[in-house]
């Protein structure tokens, strides 16, 4: 498949959003055949984000390497949203990645398990899961191509609109990153305990641990676990902590207001 620019800057703003809340991504193919996979590591450094992907191009695979039931096949077919969900879901387990994207369709020529060609369905599982329907026509190669390129410019939307979201809480987000990280600050240097040290063993880099702890970067729920078991830290005791600190800041943050 030949990359258009414009789908090699969704595949780069993809990227650039993933890296920058220390999410990853993996996917679940069908019949892009690990097409869509090959243009989202077509970029360089996409292994930063990039997990993996299995080609799941027959049912009795889809069912043993993505515990897709065989009930749903049975009752929907392997061309349906249940499937791409089930699909989705197997891939975001299979990997522990933060988002996952499953293709299902016919490619064609012609029908098949009862759809008709160009039939396609994309599923989006993660912190927003979405499905995306397409009806697609032209020979095998263009559906296949044309179902990667949606699904790349798909996602690339839901990330933007999802960021475009958690700005307009961002002043609250900013004040629970602060909290976040003071929690964190305050317990590693009771620990008499390096950033290094607990970046190393919370298998997370330095620089980023730094700025989840200067409040700088959002921590996903994957790492901040990682980060908190570092420390020997529950997620409760953390949460706990967090909701002490923020009354702190949010009174601080009132009373330069009042004073102003």
């Amino acid at each position: 498949m030949d990359i258009s620019n414009e789908i090699l800057g969704f595949v780069s703003e993809i990227h650039d959003s993933l890296r920058a809340r220390g999410e990853t991504l993996s996917t679940a193919e069908s019949l892009t055949a690990g097409g869509l996979s090959n243009a989202l590591t077509i970029v360089p450094g996409a292994s930063d984000v990039f997990l993996g992907s299995i080609t799941a191009y027959r049912p009795d695979v889809k069912v043993s390497h993505l515990n897709v039931e065989e009930g749903t096949i049975a009752e929907h077919t392997v061309v349906s949203e249940e499937v791409a969900l089930q699909m989705g879901h197997g891939a975001n387990k299979s990997f522990g990645s933060t988002w996952a994207i499953a293709t299902t369709g016919v490619a064609g020529p012609g029908p098949a398990d009862g759809s008709e060609a160009g039939k396609v369905f994309v599923a989006f599982i993660g912190p927003i899961t979405q499905v995306m329907e397409l009806s697609l026509s032209g020979e095998r190669e263009v559906i296949r191509n044309a179902t990667i390129a949606s699904a790349i410019a798909s996602f690339a939307r839901i990330l933007r609109q999802r960021d475009k979201d958690v700005e307009k809480g961002g002043t609250i987000m900013a004040l629970l990153r602060s909290a976040v990280g003071q929690t964190l600050r305050s317990a590693r240097t009771e620990q008499s305990r390096t950033l290094r040290d607990v970046a190393r063993e919370a298998r997370v880099s330095l620089g980023y641990l730094s700025e989840v702890e200067r409040g700088q970067k959002e921590a996903s729920s994957e790492l901040l676990n990682a980060i908190c078991e570092a420390l020997g830290l529950t997620l409760s005791t953390v949460i706990a902590n967090v909701s002490s600190e923020l009354k702190v800041l949010e009174t601080a943050k009132l009373s330069v207001v009042d004073a102003a």
